[in-house]
């Protein structure tokens, strides 16, 4: 079976894989509903770009993936608008967040998961060297 990506902006995407569709840290916030990202060097307001996508598009979901909870992966529009009964994939220091968020089936992934044929691996990794990546966290 194909796999397919459509990438709808920063790091939100949506994946088909196996007849599944795998939305990934969905960010679905008006463009410069947020500050900039503070300790960089990028002034500009959060999301950059408008969505390009209807948000019917994410009604349709089998699942979501949310690599981490930073606002630009995991924004307040995206909670508020996404079906709680949609099962969510995430790392075990966001489950409750997740859970507080009124979604119902939640998966943390310690190391490795296997959903539908679908292999996942949980890795950890750093958004900057230094006392910026301090700060931002993993």
């Amino acid at each position: 079976m194909p796999i397919s990506v459509q990438h709808i902006r920063h790091a939100t995407s949506i994946i088909s894989i196996n007849g599944k569709r795998l939305l990934i840290d969905p960010m679905l916030s008006e463009a410069g509903k947020f500050s900039p990202v503070p300790f960089t060097r990028n002034y500009h307001r959060n999301p950059l770009t408008s969505l390009t996508v209807s948000l019917h598009i994410f009604e349709d979901v089998d699942a979501i993936l949310l690599t981490h909870r930073h606002f630009d992966h995991w924004d307040t529009k995206s909670i508020s608008i996404l079906n709680k009964e949609t099962l969510v994939f995430c790392s075990p220091r966001d489950q409750s967040f997740v859970q507080k968020a009124g979604f119902k089936k939640i998966i943390a992934i310690n190391d490795y998961y296997e959903w539908e044929g679908i292999q996942m691996r949980r890795i950890e990794g750093p958004h900057a060297p230094g006392i910026t990546g301090k700060i931002l966290g993993t």
